[in-house]
């Protein structure tokens, strides 16, 4: 019966509590890349950094702020902050694709409440702080131009404090599939960013979050690598001198 509850509270509240960020798929092919990327969305305001000091090695970080209201009484709000960091690996595949698979720690606190009418005016509220464990395998398709990605985050997801409308100061977890699509348009080095993500729990949950997020923004993609810092600076090799006859 308690599951039949799910879809129900999901559609008629949104306290929540967790809110997924937007997965960092840096996309890196080479040692010396380095990517930022600034984002607006259901998640709210998020920021995304990526690093390859050698080949195959990348380096993640992103932060995620959220602070909203829906009414002019503040009776419904929803607050979030969450940071976080991970390494991975990636393989080069020819030269237009790319496999990565990144693993990392964060930790997030949220508080949501949520006023509706589900046959009487009910109230749901809930705030916890947590900690989240995630590896996130992925592949993408990359030209100058344009990246289109895939990646499958798995998070766990540890609250060592919570306290909702109902249950009061416990230690509640879960698991959570949280696929996405990721889409990046524009020039060499700054492109338009936008991610389509879905999360899933893998057994029954007793904390809320959104079941569909959606984010748009700006990447920038810097190359330091020393092939680049080559021609970028117009270094060539000189012309090979043959004897006159």
């Amino acid at each position: 019966m308690r599951l039949l509850l799910i879809p129900i509270l999901f559609c008629c509240s949104c306290a929540s509590v967790y809110i997924p960020n937007s997965r960092n798929m840096p996309i890196i092919d080479h040692g010396g890349e380095v990517t930022a990327s600034l984002k607006g969305g259901s998640t709210g305001f998020e920021g995304q950094l990526a690093f390859s000091p050698i080949d195959r090695f990348g380096i993640i970080a992103d932060g995620l702020y959220k602070n909203s209201s829906t009414s002019e009484t503040d009776e419904d709000y929803q607050k979030h902050e969450y940071l976080g960091f991970g390494a991975g690996y990636y393989e080069p595949i020819s030269h237009w694709g790319v496999f990565e698979i990144y693993g990392g720690y964060g930790k997030g606190e949220g508080s949501a409440q949520d006023d509706y009418v589900f046959f009487t005016n009910n109230t749901e509220y809930a705030t916890g702080k947590y900690r989240r464990y995630f590896a996130q395998p992925g592949f993408a398709l990359k030209k100058e131009h344009i990246e289109l990605g895939f990646c499958y985050r798995i998070s766990r997801v540890e609250f060592y404090e919570f306290e909702d409308s109902n249950i009061q100061d416990i230690e509640i977890s879960n698991t959570i599939m949280e696929p996405a699509f990721v889409f990046r348009a524009g020039g060499k080095n700054i492109k338009m960013d936008s991610q389509v993500g879905f999360n899933i729990p893998m057994h029954e949950t007793e904390f809320e979050f959104p079941v569909f997020t959606l984010s748009v923004g700006v990447m920038l993609r810097l190359d330091f690598s020393k092939k680049s810092l080559s021609k970028n600076s117009g270094d060539t090799e000189a012309p090979e001198k043959f004897p006159r006859p």
